[in-house]
C-alpha cells in the first residue's frame, strides 16, 4: 500500500499504492499539517494516467518523518473508529 521512495533525517517521500488517487493522500496531508512537528506536507501525482500519488513530509529538526507519519495514521484510525461508534449510536 505504501512504497518509500526517499527517506532521510527530516524528509520522507512515499508512493501511496492505491488506485484512488486522492482520498488517502489528501486525508494524510490534512492530518499532517495539523501536527506541530511537521514543516511541510503535500502530495503530487507525477502523471495522472500512470503514476501513484507521492506524499512528501518534511519535519522539524529532531523529529523522524516516519514516526510522525505513524502517529498521524494512528490518529486517523482512532478518529474513524470514534466516528463509527457515534454513527452506530445515532442509528439506535
Amino acid at each position: 500500500m505504501i512504497k518509500i521512495v526517499k527517506s532521510d533525517k527530516n524528509l520522507l517521500e512515499a508512493e501511496i499504492l492505491d488506485e484512488d488517487k486522492h482520498s488517502i493522500p489528501n486525508l494524510l496531508v490534512k492530518y499532517l499539517l495539523k501536527d506541530d512537528r511537521v514543516e511541510y506536507a503535500g502530495y503530487r501525482i507525477p502523471h495522472p494516467l500512470v503514476s501513484y500519488p507521492r506524499i512528501i513530509v518534511r519535519t522539524k529538526e529532531g523529529y523522524s518523518p516516519i514516526e510522525v507519519l505513524k502517529s498521524v495514521i494512528e490518529r486517523i484510525i482512532n478518529d474513524v473508529n470514534n466516528f463509527e461508534k457515534a454513527f452506530l449510536k445515532a442509528l439506535k
